[in-house]
């Protein structure tokens, strides 16, 4: 006799039925078995087995026994802990199991709820499955036509073949790759103005392929943004947008199309600036190229190698400046039209124009530094400078340093086997001031050429000429040459048509400073017909030739000096005056000597000095037929001058005085006295030597 759950129950060792009924009332409460004990028992009509951990309905009052149904009746729940529960189909030409719900049913016909880590179904072969989470692993998926598979909660997405075509509804997010067979089409008819594909990150490769895109809306067809990239493309073939091909031959990498007639202020291509909001960079109608730039001094356009072949057109620049590190510019025009020109209206103490090199050169004419050719010019001009404003700058400055030696800083030439030149000059030098109506007074000179020479140490000795005029005419062959003209032509012309003038300007002025010793104006003329110096004037009011000396005169020198070393011809004379006008009175003369000086010392206003030569010191000649004056004359017209009128100083003591050089006869100017006889009628006062005053009597003769 035994007790479980307060209820008393026999021990039997062994029970044996046969052909007999056992048979089981409803227990009032389920009775419960320790581990290792177990109970039959009915509870609720339903016959349950306890296994001592838990009870199992094994059928219920109503249903056949043996019958799925009296079994679900007896217990809903299966405990599968002794491997899997296995349905096997054994010529079943229908479905193994089978489930269906009546029109009432709302509930789902099966459930899954897996709280491990398996899946939810495994299909044959373990060809397809589903996960817990609701994703199928499969080998394909077969839709009939037009039959929809509708994604999301709230039916966002739909896929559906409508026999022709596959449409796809929803956001796309393709997280794998996706490939696409050979010769087959993908289309995506979408909207206009929408977004049709998006993909959010990863790369589209196109391996052998083209991209067209068609578009019909007034909006960005093809759009990059990249706000990543930092240093693609510094030191390699990279970029943001690259663009290759290695085969390509005369064609275009990139080719950008329009319609020049229909394209109005629009361009082919523009970079814009973010930060601006302006573009840096554009290529606009007709191939215009727009370039902003940093700012003047920098670069905004950098060719390494090459030429710019400007074929027809002008190069403008508004602001900048153009730099050539190590290149050339070359211009070639075909038009009646400035070629180059450089205006600068700002620049105040800076170079408009620059043109240097540091480099060792020895090029010439046609190779020289700078050289400008105009090969056509006839009677235009090759280089024109204006300098309107000028006042006290230089409108043309060459300059060179210590190193010139045996260079010319400018030098003009005029050169060939046939010159052609005649009335042309080599150089001009024209200052004309057309009409003048204010106070403008012309100091200075129109032409100055200066030299200064600073000596410090070391022992200077120049010999230069700080100007050299040389006219050389040279006759080489059976030729004949005539020249005339001069190698200096200075003329002062003066024109009065109205008003006064008043012009004392010199002709030629040197002026030379006290310590210089050398002379003044020196003329050497080695042709024996021509003249040294010849002068012209048609003074009336002054001298032609005027020579003052501020200085002492020293011994033997004289305010003119004229030295003829050459020998003397028949005729000749170092000196020679001659007047061939009408004298206006008879005080006029040909050579006057006038002393207006302080006479102390009682100088000499004329001295005429014939040294130890055997020539007669003065000889006056008188050639005229009928004078009326004296051949010389010697006049003392000072009323109180207390001198004699003519001094004679013999020192040959033996010698006469004078010596009277005429035919003796009768009413001669020399007479004998023969049987005339003299009355004397006058009394000539002489003065001989010891200061006494004698006698001559004059008188007539008969």
């Amino acid at each position: 006799m035994s007790y479980k759950n307060g209820l008393q129950y026999t021990d039997f060792k062994k029970i044996n039925i046969k052909d007999g009924i056992l048979r089981f009332d409803d227990v009032a409460s389920a009775p419960t078995s320790a581990t290792g004990e177990y109970i039959l028992y009915m509870s609720g009509g339903v016959l349950y087995f306890d296994n001592g951990s838990s009870a199992v309905a094994l059928g219920a009052g109503g249903g056949s026994v043996g019958s799925l149904d009296g079994a679900y009746d007896g217990g809903r729940t299966i405990t599968v802990n002794q491997g899997a529960v296995t349905l096997n189909g054994v010529n079943e030409d229908t479905a193994v199991l089978a489930l269906t719900g009546d029109g009432d049913s709302a509930g789902a016909l099966l459930t899954f709820s897996q709280s491990g880590s398996g899946l939810d179904v495994l299909g044959s072969g373990s060809t397809w499955q589903i996960t817990k989470a609701g994703v199928i692993t499969a080998t394909g998926l077969t839709m009939l036509d037009s039959e929809v598979i509708t994604l999301g909660t709230g039916s966002d997405a739909t896929i559906q073949w409508d026999g022709s075509k596959l449409a796809v509804t929803g956001v796309v997010d393709f997280a794998g790759n996706i490939t696409v067979a050979s010769a087959v089409t993908l289309t995506m008819t979408g909207a206009g103005g929408s977004t049709i594909i998006t993909l959010t990150a990863g790369d589209v490769v196109l391996s052998d392929s083209s991209l067209s895109i068609t578009d019909a809306d007034n909006a960005e067809t093809v759009t990059i943004i990249n706000n990543t990239a930092t240093t693609i493309g510094a030191s390699a073939s990279a970029g943001v947008v690259q663009i290759e091909s290695t085969s390509l031959t005369t064609g275009a990498l990139l080719n950008l199309q329009l319609t020049e007639g229909t394209l109005n202020g629009g361009w082919y291509i523009r970079a814009w600036d973010a930060t601006a909001g302006a573009a840096v960079f554009s290529v606009g109608e007709d191939g215009e190229i727009n370039i902003t730039g940093t700012a003047a001094g920098t670069d905004a356009l950098t060719i390494t190698a090459g030429d710019i072949l400007l074929t027809s057109g002008h190069l403008d620049m508004t602001v900048g400046d153009m730099t050539l590190a190590d290149g050339s510019l070359s211009i070639t025009d075909a038009d009646n039209a400035a070629s180059l020109t450089v205006t600068n209206n700002t620049a105040t103490s800076a170079s408009a124009v620059v043109l240097a090199g540091s480099g060792v050169f020895t090029g010439n004419t046609t190779s020289s530094w700078m050289t400008i050719t105009p090969s056509g010019l006839t009677t235009g001009t090759g280089v024109y400078g204006v300098f309107a404003e000028l006042t006290t700058g230089k409108g043309v400055h060459l300059a060179t340093d210590a190193t010139q030696t045996t260079g010319s800083t400018l030098y003009v030439q005029n050169t060939g086997a046939d010159s052609a030149i005649t009335s042309g000059t080599i150089a001009s030098f024209d200052l004309t001031s057309t009409a003048i109506t204010s106070t403008v007074n012309k100091i200075g000179a129109v032409l100055s050429v200066t030299s200064s020479r600073t000596t410090t140490t070391g022992a200077v000795a120049d010999d230069f000429d700080l100007m050299s005029i040389v006219r050389t005419s040279i006759i080489n062959g059976a030729g004949s040459m005539s020249s005339t003209g001069s190698v200096l032509y200075i003329e002062n012309a003066v024109t009065n048509t109205s008003g006064t003038v008043t012009d004392t300007a010199n002709g030629l002025e040197v002026v030379m400073d006290s310590l210089g010793t050398g002379t003044g104006v020196k003329v050497t003329h080695s042709a024996t017909g021509g003249s040294a110096i010849a002068v012209t004037s048609a003074s009336t009011s002054v001298s032609s030739v005027l020579i003052t000396g501020t200085g002492v005169i020293a011994d033997n020198k004289g305010v003119l000096e004229v030295i003829g070393s050459g020998a003397i011809a028949s005729g000749g004379a170092v000196a020679r005056f001659s007047g061939s006008g009408t004298p206006a009175a008879n005080t006029s003369a040909v050579v006057e000597a006038t002393f207006t000086g302080t006479a102390t010392n009682n100088p000499v206003v004329m001295f005429i000095n014939n040294g130890t030569a055997d020539a007669a010191p003065l000889l006056v000649n008188s050639n005229v037929a009928a004078a009326t004056r004296a051949a010389a004359t010697i006049v003392q017209d000072s009323t109180t001058g207390a001198i004699e009128v003519l001094a004679l100083q013999q020192d040959d003591l033996d010698v006469p005085f004078i010596e009277f050089v005429t035919t003796i006869g009768t009413g001669n100017a020399i007479e004998a006295v023969a049987a005339k006889s003299l009355t004397t009628t006058h009394f000539v006062m002489v003065k001989i030597p010891g200061g006494l005053t004698r006698y001559f009597p004059v008188g007539t003769i008969a």
